[in-house]
């Protein structure tokens, strides 16, 4: 009697979990090189790679939210159960079998892959909730037309307006009545992903700006050109569709200027005597 015995399915196959940890690079440098040696060998194991960078793709995707590692834990686990891992397979077993074995082994990884994207992103929005807005989200609407009359200013104090923005009522819009030649002339409320975003529009001659702020926690800062304003704080410029943009934090929320024919200094010297305020 002859023994079935194929070494290339009866050795120890590297689970789904070591594939996703090559893939999204958490695997221990000590641990890459051999692992990456061994998928190159095996076309079997180049696939399931590039499945697995698919999966970690897709879950970078949805905001680079991390799930909990207790649901990764479980994941892996699971993946790992479908790949046999660290069975052999031998005796008395014969090739078809194993190869049939191969096959739904592989089609269960796939399947556990999707499973496993479907509940990262799931359990990321039930945790943490909608994604927030961005800067530039923010700034679109900054560049908007305005849906309300221009807001008055503040009988008890000329230098800002007696509108409070939404959610976000410890930050005063300016008047910039003392400042410059700059007046409120209209503005806007929007939901953003969420969050209330409030603009009110000013206008000098032919130009006009949007200066939006949005409620609840600071966005994250895009890249840009930096600037520090005289009391220290941190402006970033962006450019964007022939439009510039300034952002900056103030009491814990995100302040964004934006507006088309108009200059870096100019918004810098708007935002710098908002510091005023």
């Amino acid at each position: 009697m002859t023994d079935d015995h194929h070494p290339d399915t009866d050795e120890i196959r590297p689970g789904e979990a070591e594939l996703t940890r090559l893939a999204d690079g958490s695997l221990p440098e000590s641990e890459r090189e051999q692992l990456r040696a061994t998928v190159a060998g095996s076309p079997e194991l180049q696939m399931r790679l590039r499945d697995q960078q698919r999966a970690v793709s897709l879950v970078q995707s949805t905001g680079e939210i991390a799930a909990p590692a207790s649901l990764r834990a479980s994941v892996a686990g699971l993946t790992d159960a479908t790949s046999g891992r660290p069975g052999r397979y031998r005796g008395r077993q014969g090739a078809a079998d194993r190869r049939q074995t191969a096959f739904w082994r592989q089609r269960a990884s796939i399947g556990l892959v999707a499973l496993a994207v479907v509940l990262i992103a799931v359990v990321s929005t039930v945790l943490h909730g909608q994604t927030a807005p961005t800067v530039g989200s923010t700034a679109r609407l900054a560049l908007a037309r305005a849906t309300g009359p221009a807001p008055t200013v503040s009988s008890s104090d000329h230098d800002v307006l007696a509108l409070r923005p939404t959610g976000a009522s410890s930050i005063p819009f300016p008047s910039y009545a003392r400042f410059t030649a700059w007046r409120a002339t209209g503005v806007r409320r929007d939901t953003l992903q969420g969050r209330h975003v409030t603009t009110v529009f000013y206008s000098v001659g032919g130009t006009r700006v949007g200066y939006a702020i949005v409620s609840g926690a600071a966005l994250a800062m895009p890249r840009g050109s930096t600037v520090r304003g005289p009391t220290g704080i941190r402006y970033v410029f962006v450019s964007s569709g022939g439009a510039q943009i300034l952002t900056w934090r103030r009491d814990g929320h995100t302040c964004v200027i934006a507006g088309r024919s108009v200059s870096r200094s100019t918004l810098l010297a708007l935002a710098a005597a908002d510091e005023q305020v």
